[in-house]
């Protein structure tokens, strides 16, 4: 069915501006149908021909479809009026099939059917018969159709008669479409047009979304609509309608229809409104999209009826004239909920459409469409002139609060003395009985706001029930952000949280309302004061947080019923918890079974428990023993203080990965100390969250702070002038503490910061109070019981200040035990991070620090080395956990055990290749997956050596700076067992061509470090490590997955660039620090120009070798002629066209603007990043 509507707009709206198109230019159509193309023309002129299109569009769809509902419930009359009769050999709709025989509908007027009957005859004459036969039949259809269902189907603007669409009878037709599309099982409920609905705007929503423009009038309705799972209507009208319906009928059976219901926690009293009888109920939806609430109340009505002796066939009317009203800014959507509830009465009472009201009007359901209603101010002092002058200001300001209605809707709150003067007023000018036409307007308007006004008048609902629009104040437009923010102060962070305390505005006191949202108003901070008013004056009754899935790949959300009333103090509601894990994406049918088992994640939670927790989050899953922890109301905020730190405002400009930019610019932490630091360097260390890693690392980013941040504070918004850099607390920067990652799907992870450090807002730090407290701080935060403290006060992957802040903390004698275990921790992950190149404080290769003898001996000792590093970190983590699980009484609480998958050392295989969910490994799939990678650090590492950024006789970064040559690496390290590449070029080619071949340089890289009589099984195991257990030759390495690798290790921001021609017939890496603008004119000369010569050369060879060759040697021969004949042609293209312009551009490259701006000045000739 998705694609069947998106399909549908598509086609419906390339028709209907075609249509459009040839009508305005049709001289003869303008003849013909005179009033209706000046109509048309008007529409054009106020609103645009694609407005025309895309009304004229969904005109189209909701007829044509809704059509097709009645047809397959046989509600539509004798003949279906889009389908084809059942069984029937023709595709015709059977109503045309039956007028082609000459039978017709006895409803159908005489005039319809003679008119009809002479196209179809041929005395009238058409272009088309059937297809002007089959429009004349819909158009009568739906006239009849408009009496009864008059919202569904109104008397057409005159315009829309003309875009029948062109190929309706045709079998690739949206009609033919909708009967496939819409089969008998499909439409076994009428909420199939909700659906429907939803999926025809798809793509608007998505084009909306993607353009990240702000939501207002326009675009609120398409972006925030979403069609609920029936087993959620259920769930909330069951706990909403059927719980004051048991309430005032405590011996209904009504509960026995009721599979979604929940009893309340056993020996509490149910206290709350009643009803004496049905008819009392008044239940709404504020936000009532296509009906789906609605026509499940509807059904739960019905059944009400019946029990209490009503007579069937009067029911559906009492249903609508009495119970059922929906509210509704979308035009389309409040057509079908309309439509849905008549079908509903439709299919209880088939002479509904005949049902006439005590003042002889159409029954009908209560849909109301608010809608804009603007008065000019002569129009204003006409209506407010009947009434008392101190009261005119009050009545004005109603008249004119509707005038935005379609973006505030059922926000919009009512004044019922302002309500009782404009109904008086209205009935004042009615009863003149002299207004001209421009009065009548005015009354006429005032009237549809008398309509719109009474039904938003608060306390008069029973029962409120919703899944009202979703939509964060970040995302409003300038018009709805600012009112909502001024009439809804504590609910303004979200339309959700607006509408739930519309909801209890409307709602009678004690009543009942429900509704499903997302849950950020739960935990966040955001939320403080709104949860405040919603846990002080409403009583959850039941709570169902639903996790992930609900709406597809969403972010969660929640469902609930409420009474609309205090809660008594320790009153309990029931919680269901339907998920494992937040982050799990499930079906809804998923959820929904997790649900019917009723003893699933159930708990029965005392409401007034959540003030216990700092800013009262809804953790309804607390133990006593968590109850407990937070009641003794000391927290981190005694121990510690938490800070933000700097927002760039370009991070393009003012960051970079350390390994980018010179080391002479670069200041090391340890020269960071307020009694060193200078402010000559360029770059400094910064925090800034990173991957999941608890207690050291992460230390990967440099931001721009020379001259104490000069370019940041002269960052100014030249709109504005304000300065778009900002650092909200430069007295802490380079202070020693604690960092985390804020937004951490891993969970949280807390790691020491050293002195030296600037830090980030997604890398905010933590300065304990006392230094002598800060390993037990990191301990805690990093321990599970921690976690459990932050799961309760943060459930999402979004860590603030203030929910460290509100950890409890309480304070042990021995701690010095902690410090012990924590130090240690903190001293092996430290150790683990040094270990890999992407360390500043990196030394040297671990294989390579082994020294002479056998790679494959040597990278078992690491394997030991890195098993034995984990367990240790292992032991040391369950310690910690144990420690304060003692101490806060949590041993049965939390699990002090860790998975050896979550201790997070880079070394630790289990960590670093731990499978995604569902899929498991054995320990010799984690072996070949540790040794390819160290494999991998190997070869990074000998390259590193090759270019001289290392040296084996050395530790840590050698060259390292701009510009950096061989000179300056033999001042350094005079006597050099192996020195590094001349001119920084290593060429990567098929075969060894040149002296410094890459392959070749690695081989006398493995002869100096590990030693000439271990050169051959070590390039054996190396080469089987790096084809995981399969060989994979080293040239096949560099040239098919060096690069590739390297990007991954040095996050798409590479430090030996690799230039290459497009089919890979010349490779070579130039390291980016040794680079200098002559760079591309020694790869071009020296290189590129010479793999011609030797290629020619080879050539030459083969023309010589051919005449004489044998068959099979000169097939052989000729293959590898065709090769590199492809091979020079490809590469001498290359060279002329992209590699010899940019060698004489003599391009020069600086390090400070870092990777990503540097690296297309040479696009062309370097390899294509795709992440850069």
């Amino acid at each position: 069915m998705k694609s069947f509507a998106t399909t549908s707009r598509t086609t419906l709206i390339e028709q209907m501006r075609a249509r459009t198109k040839q009508l305005l230019g049709d001289a003869k159509a303008a003849a013909e149908y005179p009033r209706e193309l000046a109509r048309l023309r008007d529409s054009v002129d106020e609103h645009g021909e694609g407005w025309v299109a895309e009304t004229a569009a969904y005109t189209w769809f909701n007829r044509l479809t809704a059509a097709r509902y009645m047809d397959a419930n046989r509600l539509s009359g004798p003949y279906g009026v889009v389908s084809p009769e059942s069984g029937s050999a023709s595709a015709l709709p059977e109503i045309l099939a039956r007028a082609q025989a000459g039978e017709f509908p006895t409803e159908l007027p005489g005039t319809v059917q003679t008119t009809v009957t002479d196209v179809l005859t041929g005395r009238r004459t058409s272009a088309d018969p059937d297809a002007e036969a089959y429009s004349l039949l819909l158009a009568a259809v739906f006239r009849a159709w408009h009496k009864p269902m008059p919202e569904v189907f109104p008397a057409a603007v005159d315009w829309i008669g003309l875009f029948t669409p062109v190929d309706i009878l045709a079998s690739t037709s949206v009609r033919a479409h909708a009967v496939e599309a819409m089969d008998a099982a499909a439409c076994e409920n009428v909420e199939v047009v909700g659906w429907l609905y939803q999926f025809y705007n798809a793509e608007l929503k998505q084009q909306i979304n993607d353009s990240k423009v702000p939501i207002d009038a326009a675009e609120i309705a398409p972006v925030t609509q979403l069609f609920t799972p029936h087993w959620i209507v259920r769930y909330l009208v069951e706990n909403s309608l059927g719980r004051l319906w048991l309430r005032s009928q405590p011996s209904s059976e009504l509960r026995n229809h009721m599979n979604y219901y929940i009893e309340p926690v056993a020996g509490q009293e149910d206290t709350g409104v009643t009803v004496g009888s049905p008819e009392e109920i008044r239940l709404l939806d504020p936000a009532c999209g296509s009906g789906h609430m609605l026509t499940y109340a509807f059904d739960l009505l019905y059944t009400i009826y019946e029990e209490e002796g009503y007579t069937p066939s009067s029911i559906p009317e009492l249903i609508l004239t009495h119970n059922l009203r929906g509210l509704e800014i979308d035009e389309r959507a409040a057509q079908l909920a309309s439509f849905a509830l008549a079908m509903k009465a439709r299919g209880r009472d088939r002479r509904f459409f005949t049902r006439r009201t005590a003042d002889d009007r159409p029954v009908q359901p209560d849909i109301i469409r608010v809608t804009p209603v603007v008065f000019d101010e002569i129009e204003a002092e006409r209506i407010t002139g009947g009434v008392a002058p101190g009261e005119r200001e009050m009545l004005a300001r109603l008249l004119h609060s509707f005038a935005d209605a379609d973006t505030f809707g059922s926000l919009i709150r009512v004044d019922p003395e302002a309500l009782g003067l404009l109904d008086m007023a209205v009935g004042d000018l009615d009863e003149t009985h002299d207004l001209d036409m421009f009065s009548g307007f005015s009354v006429g308007a005032a009237r549809i706001l008398l309509r719109q006004a009474k039904a938003l008048v608060d306390n008069q609902y029973h029962v409120v029930v919703a899944n009202p629009p979703y939509l964060g104040s970040g995302n409003m437009g300038g018009l709805l952000k600012g009112w909502v923010a001024k009439n809804y102060p504590d609910a303004k962070a979200d339309l959700l949280t607006a509408f739930m305390v519309r909801a209890a505005e409307v709602c009678v006191p004690s009543g009942q309302w429900g509704m499903v949202v997302l849950p950020s108003w739960m935990f966040l901070n955001t939320f403080v004061s709104f949860r405040e008013w919603f846990l002080g004056g409403r009583r959850i009754e039941s709570f169902l947080h639903l996790g992930r899935g609900l709406f597809g790949s969403d972010f969660g959300s929640d469902a609930f019923t409420v009474t609309n009333m205090p809660a008594p103090q320790g009153y309990r509601g029931v919680y269901r918890r339907l998920f494992e894990e937040h982050v799990q994406v499930r079906k809804p049918y998923v959820i929904e079974a997790l649900f019917l088992d009723p003893g699933y994640n159930r708990f029965d939670t005392a409401q007034s428990d959540f003030a216990l927790v700092p800013e009262s989050p809804i953790v309804y899953w607390l133990s006593d023993a968590m109850k407990g922890a937070f009641a003794k109301q000391r927290s981190l905020a005694n121990d510690i203080g938490t800070r933000e730190g700097l927002t760039t405002g370009d991070n393009a400009a003012f960051l970079r990965e350390w390994f980018e930019v010179s080391l002479t610019d670069f200041s090391y932490p340890k020269n960071n100390s307020p009694e060193r630091r200078t402010w000559n360097k360029r770059w400094y260390p910064y925090q800034k969250g990173g991957a999941y890693r608890k207690w050291y690392g992460n230390s990967e980013f440099v931001v721009d702070w020379e001259d104490d941040g000069r370019r940041q504070r002269m960052n100014v918004d030249p709109s504005t002038g304000r300065v778009r850099s900002h650092n909200y607390n430069l007295d802490y920067a380079f202070v020693a503490g604690f960092t985390w990652t804020g937004i951490s799907s891993g969970g949280f992870c807390a790691r020491v910061s050293d002195e030296g450090y600037m830090f980030d807002t997604k890398g905010p730090m933590g300065y304990p109070k006392e230094p002598s407290q800060t390993e037990r701080i990191i301990g805690l935060i990093n321990s599970s019981v921690g976690a459990r403290f932050l799961e309760i006060i943060s459930p999402t992957i979004d860590y603030k200040l203030g929910h460290l802040l509100n950890v409890p903390s309480l304070q042990d004698s021995v701690s010095n035990r902690v410090s012990r275990i924590v130090n240690e921790i903190v001293s092996c992950f430290r150790n683990d991070w040094n270990e890999y190149e992407t360390s500043w404080d990196f030394e040297i290769n671990p294989l390579a620090a082994l020294g002479i003898g056998s790679l494959e001996a040597h990278a078992k000792t690491r394997w030991d080395e890195a098993i034995a590093n984990t367990k240790r970190a292992q032991e040391l983590e369950v310690a910690n956990n144990g420690y304060f699980a003692t101490l806060y009484e949590l041993q049965d609480e939390v699990q002090c055990s860790v998975p050896l998958n979550r201790v997070s050392l880079t070394q630790n295989p289990y960590f670093r290749y731990a499978p995604t969910r569902g899929n498991e490994r054995d320990d010799d799939e984690y072996r070949v997956l540790f040794f390819r990678d160290v494999a991998r650090e190997l070869v990074s590492y000998a390259v590193g050596v090759m270019m001289g950024r290392y040296s084996l006789d050395k530790p840590g970064l050698v060259l390292a700076d701009a510009g950096a040559t061989v000179a300056d690496f033999d001042k350094k390290v005079p006597d050099a067992r192996f020195r590094p590449d001349v001119d920084g070029i290593l060429p990567i080619t098929a075969e060894r061509y040149f002296e410094d071949d890459i392959v070749a340089r690695l081989r006398q890289f493995l002869a100096v470090a590990f030693g000439a009589e271990h050169l051959e099984a070590n390039v054996s195991w190396l080469e089987h490590a790096l084809g995981s257990g399969r060989r994979k030759n080293l040239r096949d390495y560099f040239l098919n997955d060096f690069y590739a690798d390297h990007l991954k290790t040095y996050s798409s921001r590479p430090i030996y660039w690799q230039v290459s021609s497009p089919n890979g017939g010349f490779s070579a890496l130039f390291y980016l620090h040794r680079y200098t603008p002559a760079t591309l004119g020694l790869i071009h000369q020296n290189y590129a120009e010479e793999l011609l010569g030797k290629l020619q050369a080879r050539l030459d060879t083969i023309e010589h070798a051919l005449p004489s060759a044998d068959k099979r040697e000169a097939t052989q021969l000729g293959k590898e002629r065709d090769r590199l004949t492809v091979q020079r042609r490809e590469v001498r293209d290359w060279i002329d066209k992209a590699l010899f312009p940019l060698a004489s551009a003599e391009i020069a490259l600086d390090l400070d603007d870092g990777v990503k701006q540097n690296y297309p000045k040479l696009m062309g000739v370097v390899k294509k990043v795709t992440r850069l």
